[in-house]
């Protein structure tokens, strides 16, 4: 019937010209390649580069994921404002995910905890068992939603209901890879070396330790007796190796963690707690086997020479910070033997010498409160914020020249160590501390902000200023601190060659130490040398500890504040990014957003002065680093685990 009918060749004549027409249009429009990122109200952006970044409209991120990498060409839908439409994905950016099982009639989907990553991922039939409603899982991603617009997942791990009273906790382990400790049994004893002869006995010299009230894997024990014109300092190390089989199940594991966990609430050992609280604890009143220095120290706290020995030793107190600041400082007197009192005291005056050496001839940081958060039963009962008291002093020095004369022992011997470095100031940071630098009247050129003498000149004259405002922005300059195989100087402690060894319990850099240590100084001489990979492994663990740690307390935080919503909260102005600033609640610890669209309109511009000290728009001042600051937070964001604020 249609055969031959003129309006309908017509029609598909026309159909096929506009199609064409399409085709040549798309065609001349631009093509880029970038990463998509998402936003939480469902829109997206193409970033290109740096400076360069396209809209993405809802509906086309339903058919990527943020992180992947695409390419798209370039639609002006009106003058001066570009879309990007998504022609290909190159690589997928989200692999897995965080998200919580959701049943609706008989359909099983992930919502994924990201306010980024819009929809709901669909399990199929064939991966749901054992699934309920409620559950925090780790998902897969199985089923792109480039074409259909359509995701899929299967659940990989099941980390818990959400009505488990820690799966905040449960959560933020899975999400680093940290895991808590199996039964191990058999692989502990398999994992204990035979009992040996030790070489000294040292069970008469009147050892303490000095810990918090509730630490139970005490490692160090301390001794200072005084004599001539200096001490003699004693810092016994618990013998972890001489206890645990290298390559052994229970060796391996710890190497693997690299380090214990500490997270409000929830301690995860690196060690099991039969070792860590029991047989390698030096618990008062106990033989336990040490590493230990003998170090002399000067009049002017300077180390004068150090030797090191594997002995028996025996703890004559636990004694607890509080309890011994609260003697030195004339407080209260110290419940204990006449010889304790003694070694007390020459702990507290000896540290006075090796504090007064650091600050002439290394650094030392300007002493600032913390803030514990005290949870009962996996919810935050109160903020208590403490300051650092002389015991903490005593046991920080004790250990910092501990640490030095360790690794100045095996520099001079080149043997191979893990050695504790940071390198100083961050390039991109330097044209900043140049201008503060210029400002203090310390004469520097770029190139001399990146020796070991300059930035310990600039860090002690920003010290010195007692200017709140400096001291921040210097601290946000300084690079990371790393664990390296290659020797290298402490910039923010201002010392030419650090390496740790006194936590042989908590810390697995320390134990690899400890062997090296045992090697050079108890075992002839043959060290092993280190595989960088360890060191890898190492630095990647510290940092998945610490950010499992700051999940935990701004979750902690969120919940804790919500009855806050609404109020005006005081708060100091601690940092600034590209897109606000951080402010620290006062009396709370917990910091803040602030976005720069709250404090500003879309066409101002938001900078920094040279200094970084000053957040500025167009060209006006608007606060300033430590400057006090009133916000308020939104309740919103506080479900959804984000402490955000709008300043007053």
């Amino acid at each position: 019937m249609f055969k031959g009918n003129a309006a309908l060749m017509a029609l598909k004549q026309a159909m096929a010209e506009q199609k064409s027409e399409q085709e040549a249009t798309q065609a001349a429009e631009p093509k880029v390649e970038g990463r998509v990122s998402g936003h939480p109200k469902g829109y997206g952006f193409l970033r290109v580069d740096s400076l360069t970044s396209y809209f993405i409209t809802p509906p086309q991120m339903k058919h990527c994921l943020p992180g992947d990498l695409v390419r798209a060409r370039i639609v002006e839908d009106k003058p001066g404002s570009s879309n990007a439409v998504i022609e290909e994905i190159v690589e997928h950016g989200v692999l897995d995910f965080f998200g919580t099982v959701r049943v609706r009639s008989d359909s099983y989907f992930i919502v994924p905890e990201s306010t980024t990553l819009k929809g709901w991922f669909y399990i199929p039939h064939s991966m749901r068992a054992g699934l309920v409603d409620g559950h925090v899982v780790k998902g897969v991603v199985t089923q792109h939603p480039f074409r259909s617009g359509k995701a899929q997942a299967r659940v990989s791990m099941i980390v818990g209901h959400e009505s488990d009273k820690d799966v905040i906790w449960k959560l933020a382990l899975a999400r680093q890879t940290i895991a808590r400790h199996d039964n191990l049994g058999a692989e502990l004893a398999k994992s204990i070396r035979p009992t040996s002869t030790v070489m000294h006995d040292l069970t008469n010299i009147p050892f303490v330790t000095i810990d918090g009230e509730s630490t139970q894997d005490m490692d160090d024990a301390v001794f200072a007796e005084k004599y001539g014109n200096g001490w003699y300092l004693w810092v016994a190390i618990s013998d972890v190796d001489g206890h645990l089989l290298p390559g052994s199940p229970v060796d391996l594991d710890a190497q693997q963690r690299a380090v214990t966990t500490y997270l409000p609430g929830m301690v995860v050992p690196m060690l099991p707690s039969q070792l860590s609280e029991g047989s390698l604890s030096l618990m008062k009143g106990v033989n336990r086997t040490v590493i230990c220095a003998k170090m002399e120290i000067g009049r002017d706290g300077s180390l004068l020479s150090t030797e090191f020995c594997q002995a028996t030793i025996n703890s004559r107190a636990k004694l607890t910070y509080q309890a011994v600041s609260d003697y030195v400082s004339g407080q209260t007197d110290l419940l204990a033997a006449p010889d304790i009192r003694a070694n007390v005291k020459n702990l507290y005056w000896m540290s006075k010498a090796l504090n007064n050496w650091r600050e002439n001839h290394a650094l030392v940081a300007a002493d600032s409160s913390d803030y514990r958060l005290a949870v009962s039963d996996y919810q935050l009962a109160s903020v208590i914020q403490e300051e650092r008291n002389e015991a903490m002093k005593i046991i920080e020095e004790c250990m910092v020249v501990a640490n030095r004369a360790f690794a100045e022992v095996m520099r001079d011997a080149q043997a191979p160590f893990v050695c504790r470095r940071q390198d100083g100031f961050t390039a991109d940071a330097l044209p900043k501390i140049s201008a503060i630098a210029r400002h203090l009247g310390v004469a520097v050129t770029d190139d001399e902000l990146q020796t070991p003498a300059k930035i310990s000149e600039v860090l002690r004259a920003v010290n010195a200023s007692g200017r709140l405002d400096l001291q921040l922005a210097t601290r946000s300059t300084l690079s990371s601190s790393f664990y390296d195989c290659e020797n290298g100087h402490h910039a923010s402690l201002g010392l030419p060659i650090y390496g740790t060894w006194t936590s042989p319990i908590r810390k697995y850099a320390d134990l690899i130490n400890h062997r090296q240590l045992k090697a050079l100084c108890l075992g002839g001489g043959q060290t092993n040398p280190i595989d960088p990979a360890i060191m890898e492994q190492l630095n990647l663990c510290n940092r998945g500890a610490s950010r499992a740690e700051r999940e935990v307390a701004n979750r902690l935080y969120c919940k804790y504040l919500e009855y806050r919503v609404g109020e005006l909260l005081d708060g100091l102005v601690v940092g600034f990014r590209p897109n606000g600033i951080d402010v620290e609640i006062k009396g709370v610890g917990a910091r803040v957003f602030v976005h720069k669209r709250t404090f500003s309109a879309p066409d101002d511009l938001v900078t920094n002065n040279d200094m970084g000290t000053e957040c500025l728009v167009n060209g006006q001042l608007h606060v300033s680093l430590g400057q006090g600051v009133q916000v308020r937070l939104d309740p919103k964001d506080l479900q959804e685990g984000q402490l955000i604020a709008t300043l007053k």
